[in-house]
């Protein structure tokens, strides 16, 4: 990975970017050219199917601990919490963007840095999951970048999606059919200019409680930690 060498001229840089509203992740040349290939060939909100991932390349981290299992998965309250424009719940993963056989424990520290804005904790490890893995095994990777977090993904479960996409079609949201593996699915299609308004709509229609979301069943939560692989 090329990060940024913070020199004097480049601490200048970095200090011009931040004002102008550049998140700290794009100080690494290996992070901003996967953010502008994201943009490139998505939306904020869309599916990453598994062709896409294949085409780009595309693979998924995850921070966790060394006993990640099921429990690690489970969803907690801000997982229920629409972000930005996904009204999903799901977890956090992020787009990586380094091969992970090329990754030592000493780069760990820069990665947490660059993908989640804080240094890692000392027990803090870092897992790989493969699209194709995840989408086979009832789990929907959105992408859903934040100001700060460009190559930020939530990952839904299949029968969450549906409940949520059953939802807003209900309320006459725009939805388009999309085929997401074995899956058929009805994927939102915003209007990019509407986007600035969309979270409050969908914190008032109260997802989680509308669709009576409980957590993930332990057989897939099972599942979807076995899709991942430590690398670090």
């Amino acid at each position: 990975m090329v990060f940024v060498n913070l020199s004097k001229e480049s601490r200048f840089i970095h200090d011009n970017r931040r004002m102008q509203g550049e998140p700290r992740s794009l100080e690494s040349v290996e992070c901003r050219r996967m953010t502008e290939l994201m943009k490139d060939n998505l939306r904020e909100g869309d599916i990453i199917t598994p062709e896409l991932a294949q085409t780009l390349g595309i693979k998924l981290w995850r921070f966790g601990n060394n006993y990640l299992d099921g429990r690690n998965l489970q969803l907690r309250d801000q997982d229920f919490r629409p972000l930005g424009v996904v009204p999903y719940p799901g977890k956090t993963f992020h787009i990586g963007f380094r091969e992970g056989a090329e990754i030592k424990r000493c780069d760990v520290n820069n990665i947490a840095n660059l993908v989640m804005g804080r240094p890692a904790k000392r027990q803090d490890k870092l897992y790989e999951a493969d699209v194709e893995t995840l989408v086979r095994r009832g789990f929907i990777p959105i992408w859903a970048p934040t100001l700060e977090l460009p190559l930020h993904v939530r990952v839904v479960d299949i029968d969450h999606y549906r409940a949520v996409s059953d939802v807003l079609q209900q309320r006459n949201y725009p939805v388009v059919e999309k085929k997401v593996g074995n899956f058929d699915l009805l994927e939102l299609d915003l209007d990019p200019k509407n986007y600035h308004s969309l979270q409050d709509m969908f914190e008032e229609l109260e997802l989680p409680r509308l669709c009576s979301i409980q957590g993930i069943e332990n057989g897939r939560l099972k599942s979807f930690s076995h899709s991942l692989r430590k690398i670090q």
